[in-house]
């Protein structure tokens, strides 16, 4: 008895989950495709825009490239240190134009289904100088989230990153 009112049960959950999901309302293949092209679009675009904070740095300087580029609420967790909080604060830690140079590319990018989030990310190279004047040269890979802001314009709201050896 008891096994058979388990499988009613069964059956009559099965019913009304069906009953959720209409046809109808699937969408269509072509919505589908166009939905996959359009998060691909925004994802090489957001790589772009990663490619381009790079570029910015080398014009303006670290710190001021980051202050462009942050959400006001962003946070940068730089390695080694504990973390900033503040678009403000973390301009004024990495400061302006210095000795030193960090050029950064993104490998890949990961976009979400709203396309408002995506994730950046990639490597870098530092270059400047110790404290005898000798050049040095550190290598690293790094991860930053980005948002929209209200105006539709990408912002990181999260950027990290740390060292390793030079890539082969």
């Amino acid at each position: 008895m008891m096994k058979k009112l388990s499988l009613l049960v069964f059956g009559a959950g099965l019913t009304a989950f069906a009953g959720v999901v209409k046809a109808e309302e699937m969408p269509d293949q072509a919505s589908l495709v166009a939905g996959i092209f359009a998060q691909e679009e925004a994802r090489v675009a957001l790589m772009a825009v990663d490619s381009a904070f790079s570029d910015r740095a080398q014009d303006i300087g670290f710190g001021p490239a980051f202050g462009e580029y942050a959400m006001e609420d962003a946070v940068y967790l730089p390695d080694g240190s504990q973390p900033v909080v503040g678009r403000e604060s973390i301009t004024a830690a990495l400061g302006g134009p210095g000795d030193w140079t960090v050029i950064w590319a993104p490998e890949n990018a990961y976009m979400s289904a709203s396309m408002d989030l995506g994730v950046t990310w990639g490597r870098y190279v530092f270059k400047g100088k110790d404290a005898d004047d000798n050049p040095i040269e550190e290598h690293g890979k790094y991860t930053t989230v980005w948002k929209k802001d209200a105006a539709g314009v990408w912002k990181f709201v999260l950027d990290t990153g740390n060292t390793n050896p030079k890539p082969d």
